[in-house]
């Protein structure tokens, strides 16, 4: 079963390693000195867990538009100037907001012909996230690296803007319980074709009526011996803002591209 494959998939992944340490990287490309890097990681030890290139910009010993050049330099992609006020044309409604905001990313480019999409990632690249977006639209992907703050806020500009209702499963895990739900949105979408995949924190399924798209996620949950005791007491529950998006239940991201 497609579903139980996928979602057996995500528990072997494991996060990419980069080619060279941002620290290091930063020091090579003289952004800043050994000196800050020492100071940056002893403030980092004892910051909870904040990212380096954050601990950075707190000290004032990197401006934003170097740390966003080294994370392109390290996922090897390019920088997209994304302007937070400027719209992203023919962009919105593309793609699930909920799976959006778990990648940190948004699409910013889609070419005249539609055959290519630029997703731009402001804090590191989801290769699921990618090929899952390929998988969806039938199109090239295309990843970039924007200002984290930038992507941020575009994020919270298509978090105010969304009115539809949507619907998104944040804890059922059981593969025959979502085959099932799928099964059930099908028959009331009265879908010609399903598609499924696997993208950041969720599974992802497309349903389609002609021209016309629904989309339903199901946040991935660890596997149970991973689980914490609060995690197996946590009761199914539908979130507020999940990502089935409608207008009255019909999505025109496939009419977009």
């Amino acid at each position: 079963m497609q579903v139980r494959a996928l979602l057996a998939g995500s528990g072997r992944d494991r996060p990419r390693r980069y080619r060279v340490p941002l620290g290091s990287l930063l020091v090579d490309r003289g952004a800043i000195s050994q000196q800050q890097l020492r100071e940056a990681l002893l403030a980092q030890s004892t910051s909870g867990g904040e990212k380096l290139g954050c601990v950075l910009r707190q000290m004032g010993a990197l401006p934003a538009e170097e740390l966003t050049a080294a994370l392109a330099h390290q996922w090897g992609c390019p920088v997209f100037p994304l302007d937070p006020q400027a719209p992203l044309l023919g962009c919105q409604g593309l793609l699930p907001l909920s799976l959006l905001e778990s990648a940190r990313a948004v699409p910013v480019y889609v070419s005249p012909d539609g055959h290519s999409l630029h997703l731009a990632f402001g804090e590191r690249l989801d290769h699921s996230t990618l090929y899952a977006v390929e998988r969806m639209l039938k199109c090239r992907t295309i990843a970039c690296v924007a200002d984290e703050a930038a992507v941020d806020k575009v994020l919270e500009e298509l978090h105010r803007g969304t009115s539809e209702a949507e619907s998104s499963f944040d804890t059922m895990r059981d593969p025959r319980e979502i085959a099932w739900t799928i099964r059930s949105y099908a028959a009331e979408y009265r879908a010609s074709q399903i598609t499924v995949a696997r993208a950041s924190a969720y599974l992802w399924v497309r349903f389609a009526s002609g021209r016309l798209t629904r989309d339903l996620l199901f946040r991935i949950r660890p596997a149970p011996e991973q689980a914490t005791a609060a995690t197996f007491n946590a009761a199914p529950q539908v979130l507020s803002r999940p990502a089935d998006r409608r207008e009255d239940g019909v999505s025109h991201a496939a009419e977009t591209l």
